[in-house]
């Protein structure tokens, strides 16, 4: 889907759970040693183990985001 992607697992071989949707995916910059939201994790799962998170892009939503929360 050219809206989504799936992050990998951690160390622990676990991801996200319940509660956690929303949440954001950051990713670190190397080159100017920032971090950035690169996606919001679209919806909850189980708590299992061995499973991925299934993510929005940031840039696919970005001016949804920015006219919802224009003035506030």
């Amino acid at each position: 889907h050219e809206h989504t992607f799936c992050a990998g697992l951690s160390k622990f071989q676990e991801d996200t759970c319940y509660g956690d949707a929303g949440s954001a995916f950051a990713v670190h910059d190397e080159d100017d040693n920032t971090w950035y939201a690169a996606g919001i994790l679209s919806f909850d799962k189980s708590c299992r183990v061995a499973e991925y998170g299934v993510y929005v892009k940031v840039p696919s939503i970005l001016a949804w985001i920015q006219e919802t929360t224009a003035g506030n």
